[in-house]
């Protein structure tokens, strides 16, 4: 369960980061969305208004207004984007447009552009639609002589982006799905060791719970105990850190009594029992076994050593009295 516990939290760091990024890209998205709209409205707008303004600078000169007609209406036929497109002389007259029979007069005065501007583009809201109208000076020899305006709709060029964004926006998706599965990839891949270390871990809870099964449950008394040394480095003595139940049969003394005392203590003696075995034992991690009579507790036993670490040691006894008194 900690596993997947920790899985889940590298995946939602995985997801909160992939989201944070696409909250950016979207974030972007929209700057880059407004960017492409001026540079929409220069490129369709400002430059088809420089071309007409461009054609017709001559023709407002000689006040052909055939050609300027035919150049206007030409305009707006030839390029989808262009609502509607007139010319007004430098007395504000109009000259042509795109409408046909109703010009819309109060157009006329929406964009004025001086001739300090190369250009100036003005929202007008409608009715139906939004639009953009794009107004730019008409030139000869720096005078100017007349405006040329072009009109395109707001939602042409949105639907222009949107389509761009629609491109996008599953991009975006994709990603950020890839950067969950990434995220369960590397979350798996990150685990592994920690599932290898999980799993040598509950070996080792396994294998302990049958040591301490086989400990409490034995009928040999065990004692684990842990050298004591002097500050010169030389064992004085050990201490008693665990003793199974069925020790007390065996050696007449209550576990709860014994742990935690050195031995010293425990069997009120001056020097440590079998000192030299036993610390030969817990330092090169050899075992013993020996028989031996034990004089403070006025018993035979027949014990067993071994290291389960470095400088402690484990004693397995059995009380051999009874054996030893038959010999005899």
């Amino acid at each position: 369960m900690r596993m997947k516990h920790i899985r889940l939290k590298i995946v939602l760091v995985m997801f909160l980061v992939g989201l944070f990024i696409w909250i950016t890209v979207l974030s972007v998205g929209n700057i880059i969305y407004r960017q492409t709209l001026n540079r929409l409205l220069k490129q369709i707008g400002v430059d088809q208004t420089t071309v007409l303004s461009n054609n017709c600078a001559n023709l407002i000169l000689t006040n052909d207004i055939v050609q300027l007609d035919r150049i206007v209406n030409n305009m707006k036929k030839h390029n989808k984007h262009i609502t509607y497109s007139f010319i007004v002389n430098s007395e504000d007259k109009l000259l042509a447009h795109s409408f046909g029979d109703a010009f819309p007069k109060d157009l006329i005065n929406v964009n004025r552009v001086t001739s300090q501007q190369r250009y100036k583009i003005q929202l007008i809201e409608m009715q139906k639609n939004n639009i953009y109208d794009i107004a730019v000076p008409v030139f000869i020899k720096k005078n100017q002589i007349g405006t040329a305006h072009i009109g395109i709709t707001k939602n042409m060029i949105s639907e222009a982006i949107k389509s761009k964004l629609y491109i996008i926006i599953p991009i975006l998706f994709i990603s950020l799905l890839i950067i969950l599965l990434a995220g369960f990839w590397f979350a798996s891949q990150i685990l592994k060791p920690v599932n290898k270390l999980q799993k040598s871990e509950n070996a080792i809870k396994k294998s302990e719970a049958k040591f301490h099964s086989l400990f409490s449950e034995m009928g040999e008394g065990v004692y684990l105990h842990e050298i004591v040394y002097d500050n010169k480095g030389s064992a004085i003595d050990y201490r008693i850190l665990e003793a199974n139940a069925a020790s007390e049969k065996n050696i007449g003394i209550k576990p709860k009594d014994a742990v935690g005392k050195l031995a010293t203590e425990l069997y009120g003696t001056k020097e440590a029992p079998y000192i030299e075995i036993y610390t030969k034992v817990a330092e090169t991690g050899k075992p013993v076994q020996f028989e031996q009579y034990f004089s403070p507790l006025k018993k035979h036993f027949h014990i067993s050593v071994y290291s389960p670490e470095k400088n402690k040691f484990a004693t397995v006894f059995s009380d051999i009295t009874e054996r030893k008194q038959a010999e005899e």
